[in-house]
């Protein structure tokens, strides 16, 4: 054989060996920064240009308790100077006040449709003093939401001060998805059993249908001063005496962040722990009504004092594991884990649940990416896993992603944002954003693949010319 054919095959053979063996290089660019305290971000359909993120509310004495809403300009790296939104009057104590989640309607090009969740008290957001979350709808016309479009769709009315109104979105069905917390002070307990008691909204994940021109299916329709909207009819509670038709899973504590898997339809769930575990769930397309055991259990532990099953409950139904747990430190080791259960050797207190990455990194595809608000008060944490046969596999740290010369560039991570093309965007409760990304050293990942090319170029060119 042709010396350069020779090693034309061996290039491409070197290619092929070392192709799997490639690292999930990456890293994350800082793409706009000086915004304040930073709750959530999502983009609109059909457009990644544009980023919008929440600003919960303003914190500092002597400040007015303003949440908004802007717009960070990707392209030119820039955050929008107006805001699309202000909602003022909420109080600066208490963690969860303020704007807690925005998204777009499905048919967002033709209706102009935006929703806007918010808990508040003392007159914010139209609550006359009562402690409530409000998901209310709004128009948004030329990079601005028109209050006076305003129309609420579904109100809470909250008990305490922790543990309210978190995410919402639309999923692949178009049903608006909601996750609410147990509505407790977060040094106790679920002192009220919500998230056992079906006939409560909070502990829960609520699905409803927004279409105004009337329901998919749905078999009748709430709607008074607070609340406008359709139950689907194969909600899993509907016919349940005492439950909350708009229940769509419960048994859970915060569930802080919802995603779904683009190409499963798989819902993914992280659910913040109280005194030992933190927790991510699954609950897979098609399926419903699952119980994932809080206020019985936290991740896979007992709660003191608290009976398994709660027979409090008329439907306590089968409890589902999470698919992966972490410790609160030092508790690391304190657990016997059922089957299938993957129990991490990292630490944390608050998990936040991102996205099954889709993007244009090959060797991220199909991983699931969470992370930890603030671990020891050293800064987010950011992992990944694959769940594959029914458990977590493959489990690894990126958290030195979030450094940079020893510095913390990430101090309380609050959300991964997804695009409408499958990449991933991380936000920083402290005011900065930062694009998930190929870093340089990615340039080697194509290394094996240009040899290959190089060593079909040779071949080509050393085929024998045909003779005349």
């Amino acid at each position: 054989m042709h010396a350069a054919r020779v090693c034309g095959v061996v290039c491409v053979l070197a290619a092929m060996a070392a192709i799997p063996m490639l690292p999930p290089a990456a890293q994350l660019d800082r793409v706009a920064g000086g915004l304040r305290n930073l709750n959530h971000g999502v983009f609109a359909p059909g457009d990644d240009d544009t980023l919008y993120v929440v600003e919960q509310r303003d914190r500092h004495a002597g400040e007015s308790g303003t949440g908004r809403i802007r717009a960070i300009d990707l392209a030119a790296g820039e955050v929008v100077e107006q805001p699309l939104l202000e909602l003022k009057g909420f109080s600066t104590d208490g963690d969860p006040l303020g704007i807690t989640g925005f998204c777009f309607d499905p048919d967002f090009d033709t209706n102009h449709f935006v929703y806007v969740c918010a808990t508040g008290e003392n007159g914010s957001d139209g609550s006359d003093g009562q402690l409530v979350s409000v998901i209310a709808r709004y128009e948004l016309h030329e990079g601005v939401i028109d209050p006076a479009t305003r129309m609420p769709v579904m109100t809470v009315p909250q008990q305490h001060l922790d543990h309210n109104a978190n995410f919402i979105g639309f999923g692949p069905d178009g049903y608006l998805y909601v996750s609410l917390g147990d509505d407790s002070p977060m040094d106790l307990v679920d002192v009220d059993n919500n998230a056992q008691d079906l006939s409560s909204k909070s502990g829960k994940i609520l699905r409803v249908d927004l279409q105004p021109d009337g329901p998919r299916g749905a078999d009748f329709v709430v709607s008074d001063a607070g609340n406008r909207y359709n139950i689907p009819a194969d909600n899993p509670f509907v016919d349940r005496p005492r439950a909350d038709p708009a229940v769509f899973a419960y048994g859970l504590r915060n569930p802080f962040r919802l995603a779904w898997d683009r190409a499963t339809g798989d819902l993914w769930i992280s659910d913040t722990g109280q005194h030992h575990d933190e927790e991510v769930d699954r609950l897979p397309v098609g399926t419903s009504g699952q119980n994932f055991g809080y206020r019985m259990l936290e991740g896979v532990d007992p709660t003191p004092s608290v009976p398994v099953p709660d027979t409090t409950n008329p439907y306590p139904g089968p409890l589902v594991d999470p698919v992966y747990i972490y410790s609160h430190p030092p508790e690391l080791t304190n657990h016997e884990l059922p089957a299938g259960v993957e129990m991490g050797p990292f630490e944390g207190v608050c998990v936040i649940g991102g996205p099954v990455y889709w993007g244009a990194m090959q060797t991220w595809r199909g991983r699931y990416l969470f992370g930890d608000m603030d671990w020891r008060g050293h800064g987010g944490r950011f992992w990944s896993l694959r769940f594959s046969s029914g458990v977590a596999v493959d489990v690894q740290d990126h958290s030195a992603l979030l450094e940079s010369d020893g510095e913390h560039r990430v101090d309380m991570l609050t959300a991964f944002v997804e695009d409408n093309e499958g990449e991933v965007y991380l936000i920083d409760y402290e005011g900065d954003v930062f694009r998930f990304g190929p870093s340089g050293a990615s340039v080697l990942a194509w290394c094996p693949a240009l040899l290959g090319l190089f060593g079909v170029a040779l071949m080509l060119r050393s085929r024998p010319k045909r003779r005349r």
